[in-house]
């Protein structure tokens, strides 16, 4: 069941710690340049004391995220904020998405090994392209609603925005509860509603103490002549506690 929302958000906050001044987000951007993709901006060092992965396929870098945590005592929504604008993204990988999740874990596949191993467990929403899967949306690139599952993924078609644009600022603020609901809220540069929906996934294969998060680009290599990037601005995570 899906329905239209505003999403109202009460967070205990918890700063991706070292990488900017307190009560600030983290800035980086996705980048392909001359066919291989890097991840530019983000303080490394600094990622790494607080538990934060930047991990690779086989082209470059892709992914950025905290791989596997528990969920703190007494809390019971994960929060995922940010503001994003594609430079190219959307255009010259048409075919492509941002998959991004919470209450999740993760694990991509060794590059050096034929194995697939990788593991991506969770819920959340995917920023793009998705029009060819099932449920997916039938416009892009979009905002739509998703639950990373063990035995296969599920999109929530009901959840579509509206056309996203390039050049554009947007702010994205995704929230999952340990229950299983998964609810989002997309606003333009000046802080305007545009979009926002909520589903409920309670009884998916997806373990309920999970706090593992990402952002992960992933179908963006059928051109990869063709330079891309796309930015992430004041991304926060944040807890809120049970009612």
């Amino acid at each position: 069941m899906t329905r239209r929302v505003l999403l109202g958000v009460v967070v205990l906050a918890i700063a991706v710690a070292g990488c900017r001044p307190p009560g600030e987000g983290m800035d980086f951007r996705f980048v392909r340049h001359n066919g291989v993709f890097q991840i530019q901006g983000a303080d490394r060092t600094a990622l790494a004391a607080a538990g934060i992965r930047i991990d690779r396929s086989r082209r470059g870098e892709d992914v950025l995220g905290a791989p596997a945590a528990s969920a703190p005592a007494g809390m019971d929504a994960q929060v995922l904020q940010f503001r994003f604008r594609s430079r190219g993204f959307f255009a010259v990988e048409p075919g492509a998405h941002l998959a991004v999740g919470v209450t999740g874990a993760w694990r991509k596949d060794n590059p050096l090994t034929p194995a697939r191993d990788g593991l991506l467990v969770g819920r959340g929403l995917i920023l793009g392209n998705v029009s060819a899967a099932a449920n997916g949306c039938a416009a892009a690139p979009v905002v739509e609603i998703e639950s990373f599952r063990r035995h296969g993924n599920r999109l929530f078609q009901p959840s579509c925005s509206r056309p996203l644009q390039e050049n554009t600022w947007y702010r994205i603020t995704l929230v999952a509860n340990r229950a299983g609901g998964v609810a989002y809220r997309l606003s333009d540069s000046e802080g305007r509603l545009l979009d926002a929906a909520a589903v409920a996934d309670a009884g998916a294969d997806i373990p309920s103490d999970l706090a593992g998060w990402w952002l992960l680009h992933v179908f963006a290599g059928q051109h990869p002549e063709r330079d891309w990037a796309l930015d992430v601005s004041d991304l926060r995570v944040s807890w809120r506690p049970r009612r």
